[in-house]
């Protein structure tokens, strides 16, 4: 089964053979299983290159950057993610049908309240007394 993977560490996303290899900032490697990932997060500064983008292409995996303060800066899609038009399709599907509707708005739920907490633990970090609105 296919899985997410999220990368937090400044380094390099290269190709190795047919292979995903992360290089972090301190050249420790690590080869991530291309058949095994759906999607990549990308939370930080990363090099990359088009040979591995051909890569993803090819096992259809999309990646999804984030600038250092977790904003969204936009996705790679491999072209055959888009050949016509299957994400189009793939949200009518969930718009309707109720359950799966239901499952992502809970999904968007725990997601805010993940975020409000984060930033609630920050602030408490800065010194800020926020713990009365933490459960």
């Amino acid at each position: 089964m296919k899985h997410s993977q999220y990368i937090y560490g400044e380094g390099q996303l290269k190709r190795k053979d047919n292979t995903l290899r992360f290089i972090n900032s301190e050249g420790k490697q690590r080869d991530l299983p291309i058949e095994q990932i759906s999607d990549i997060y990308v939370m930080t500064e990363m090099t990359l290159n088009t040979s591995m983008l051909n890569l993803l292409s090819k096992y259809g995996v999309l990646v999804h950057f984030f600038n250092y303060y977790d904003f969204y800066i936009g996705s790679f899609y491999p072209k055959e993610q888009l050949l016509a038009g299957s994400l189009l399709v793939k949200q009518v599907e969930f718009y309707i049908d109720s359950a799966k509707r239901l499952n992502i708005a809970q999904k968007f739920l725990k997601a805010a309240a993940a975020n409000i907490y984060r930033n609630l633990r920050y602030y408490i970090g800065r010194g800020k007394d926020v713990s009365g609105y933490m459960a």
